[in-house]
C-alpha cells in the first residue's frame, strides 16, 4: 500500500484539507464509497473510495502516535480493507514522532508538508492548494522498470529521472517510477548498486502505464522467463513496452518483436537469442533506438535515444521539449564550436 501524507503542526488545517480531497475523490469517482465510511470523532472519518480503478482509503485522524485511533491502527485497517492507496494526516510536534515512523514503515510514502496560515482568506487558499497537491500525487501513472540482477545501471538512469522529475526543469510531472523484480529482495546492478525494488512479479500492479525491461546479464536465466507474460499481459492491454540492450535481446527470443521494426545489440545476437522464433530478420533496424507501434528497442549504448523515443511514446512533453531534452544530454552542457 502506498501512503500519501499530510503532514503538519496541530490546527494548520490538515482535516479540513483531507476533508476536500475526500470531496474531489467522491466527486471523480466511478463508484460510491463502499458503504465504508467511518466518522471517528471531532468531525475526522475514514472512508474507502474506487478511483481510477484503485481502493483509495482515507482518513483523517492524525493526532495520535498510538492506541485505537492511532494512524498506525488506522493505516492497518485501510491496508485490511484493501486499499492500494492511503490518504493520511502526520501530526508534527513533541510526542508524536511515533505517528511517522508508523507512515514511513511503508516503504512507498510521499509527504506534503502543511503550514499553519493564519489569515482566513489565505487559509481556505493554503488548504485547497494543498488539496490539488494530494491529487497531483494520485493521479501520477506508474511506468514499471523491470529490474534483474546485474542490471544495467546506465539505462534506465536518464528515463526514470525525465519521468519522475520532468522533461524540463518545472514542467509538468505526469509520471512516477516503480521498480520490479522477481521478488522483493534487493537487486544489485552491474556497477554494485543495490536496488530494493518497490514490487515483485507477484504483487505487481494490473494498473500502469508502461512496462520498461532495463538491460543486463540476467535476461537469459530462469528468472527472466517470468517475465514473458508480463510483457504479453502489457501489449494485451496496448501499454508501451521499452527493452533496452538484453532486454531487447529478450523481446526478440519470445517472439514479442515479429511484427515491429526494431533494434538491439546487433542483428547477429537477434539471432543467436531468438532462433526459430525470430521470423522479422528485415524489421531489424541498424540505430540506437527504435520505436514502432508500442514496442521501443535500443542497443546497450542507445540510452539517450531509447529515453527520447519513449518520452514521446508516453507524450511525456511536448516533441520541441523532448527535442531540447534529447539535444542537451547528447551534445554536452558546452557545444563545440
Amino acid at each position: 500500500m502506498e501512503i500519501i501524507s499530510l503532514r503538519g503542526p496541530q490546527n494548520s488545517g490538515k482535516t479540513t484539507t483531507l476533508t476536500i480531497v475526500h470531496d474531489k475523490l467522491l466527486e471523480q469517482s466511478s463508484q460510491n464509497s463502499n458503504n465504508c465510511f467511518k466518522k471517528i470523532s471531532n468531525g475526522d472519518f475514514l472512508d474507502v473510495i474506487e478511483y481510477n480503478g484503485r481502493k483509495v482509503g482515507i482518513v483523517t485522524q492524525g493526532d495520535y502516535p498510538e492506541g485505537e485511533c492511532s494512524v498506525k491502527n488506522h493505516l492497518e485497517e485501510l491496508k485490511n480493507l484493501g486499499c492500494d492507496v492511503a490518504i493520511c494526516a502526520c501530526t508534527i510536534g513533541d510526542g508524536k514522532d511515533d505517528i511517522q515512523a508508523a507512515i514511513n514503515a511503508y516503504p512507498m510514502h510521499d509527504y506534503i508538508e502543511k503550514k499553519r496560515v493564519n489569515d482566513a482568506t489565505l487559509y481556505n487558499t493554503a488548504n485547497h492548494e494543498d488539496a490539488n497537491k494530494i491529487m497531483a500525487l494520485l493521479n501520477l501513472q506508474k511506468v514499471l522498470f523491470v529490474l534483474l540482477n546485474e542490471y544495467t545501471d546506465w539505462e534506465g538512469a536518464f528515463l526514470s529521472t525525465a519521468l519522475h522529475v520532468g522533461v524540463i526543469p518545472g514542467s509538468e510531472i505526469k509520471y512516477r517510477v516503480h521498480t520490479v523484480a522477481p521478488t522483493l529482495d534487493a537487486v544489485c546492478s552491474i556497477g554494485g548498486f543495490k536496488t530494493l525494488p518497490d514490487y515483485s512479479f507477484e504483487n505487481m500492479p494490473k494498473e500502469y502505464a508502461a512496462l520498461v525491461l532495463i538491460g543486463g546479464n540476467q535476461w537469459n536465466s530462469p528468472e527472466a522467463e517470468l517475465v514473458e507474460p508480463l510483457v504479453q499481459e502489457a501489449l494485451d492491454k496496448d501499454k508501451p513496452v521499452g527493452a533496452i540492450c538484453n532486454g531487447a535481446s529478450f523481446l526478440c527470443a519470445h517472439g514479442f518483436l515479429n511484427n515491429v521494426k526494431h533494434t538491439g545489440n546487433g542483428l547477429d545476437q537477434l539471432k543467436q537469442w531468438g532462433g526459430e522464433r525470430y521470423t522479422n530478420k528485415t524489421g531489424y533496424v541498424n540505430a540506437q533506438a527504435v520505436s514502432d507501434k508500442n514496442i521501443v528497442t535500443a542497443n546497450i549504448t542507445g540510452h539517450l535515444e531509447f529515453t527520447r523515443e519513449m518520452l514521446s511514446l508516453l507524450k511525456a512533453n511536448t516533441s520541441e521539449k523532448i527535442a531540447a531534452w534529447y539535444d542537451f544530454y547528447k551534445n554536452g552542457f558546452v557545444k563545440q564550436e
